[in-house]
């Protein structure tokens, strides 16, 4: 199910330097895919409730708004894709009880794609809360140079 989509989820200038941190230099992105037309790329920044990751800040108003115990966080950029297939798929999690929520802090024509037949556009600052064990698939945006995705995990 879910729960809620919510839209300007944090402050604009939170959402601006969540932004602004993804895309320096100095973020580091790991090849998800070995095919370059489909790359994507992605930050494991907290894993099993452990941080991973010297940049978790980047997500703190995030984790501070969400005010729970955060059991993963990861952000994925997709870049430019031919066509808008799905380049990112999530298998549903085998712990019930999680909600999952994607974050969107860029505008972008890329959709993410629910199994149950909902879809929601890219807008900026709009959060998406659901149960973990929805199957979602994420496009490639075939008009814009990139899209930027965080997932955050809680209980």
């Amino acid at each position: 199910m879910i729960h809620k989509c919510v839209n300007n989820f944090i402050s604009a200038e939170d959402n601006f330097n969540i932004s602004n941190a993804l895309m320096t230099t100095t973020f580091p992105w790991f090849r998800l895919s070995s095919l370059i037309e489909n790359s994507v790329f992605y930050h494991e920044l907290i894993k099993d409730k452990k941080i991973v990751s010297p940049f978790v800040d980047v997500i703190s108003p995030l984790t501070k708004k969400i005010s729970k115990d955060v059991y993963g966080a990861s952000c994925f950029y997709i870049p430019h894709q031919s066509n808008n297939k799905e380049v990112l798929k999530s298998d549903p999690g085998d712990k019930p009880g999680i909600t999952k929520v994607i974050y969107y802090p860029f505008s972008s024509d890329g959709i993410t794609k629910f199994k149950i037949g909902k879809t929601f556009e890219t807008v900026s600052n709009t959060a998406i809360f659901f149960d973990s064990l929805l199957q979602t698939a994420e496009t490639g945006p075939t008009k814009d140079n990139y899209r930027l995705i965080i997932e955050l995990f809680f209980k």
